[in-house]
C-alpha cells in the first residue's frame, strides 16, 4: 500500500500520520467493529498519555490519514480486479 500523507502540506503531525496509516491496515485486516468507532479507539490509544498539544490537529491529521489508508487500499483492489479481468 502507498505510504503518502493524509494531505501532501500535512506534515506537522508525522506521528498521528503514522498511526492513521497504521489503523487502518490493522481494521482492513480484521473489522471487528465499525471504521468509524475503531478509529476513535485507536486515536484515543494513541493519544493516551502522550501528554500532546493540539489534539484537534492531531485528531485531523489522524483521521485524514485513516481515511486515505483505506481509499489507497480500496484503489488498490480494483486496480488489480481490473488487471485481472483484462488478463
Amino acid at each position: 500500500m502507498r505510504q503518502s500523507l493524509a494531505r501532501p502540506e500535512q506534515k506537522q503531525f508525522p506521528l498521528s500520520i503514522a498511526a492513521g496509516r497504521n489503523a487502518a491496515v490493522l481494521w482492513l485486516e480484521n473489522p471487528v467493529m465499525s471504521a468509524a468507532t475503531w478509529r476513535d479507539s485507536r486515536f484515543a490509544a494513541h493519544a493516551c498519555g502522550m501528554g500532546f498539544t493540539e489534539l484537534v490537529e492531531r485528531r485531523r491529521a489522524f483521521n485524514e490519514a485513516f481515511e486515505q489508508g483505506i481509499a489507497d487500499a480500496i484503489v488498490g483492489v480494483v486496480f488489480v480486479a481490473a488487471e485481472a479481468r483484462h488478463a
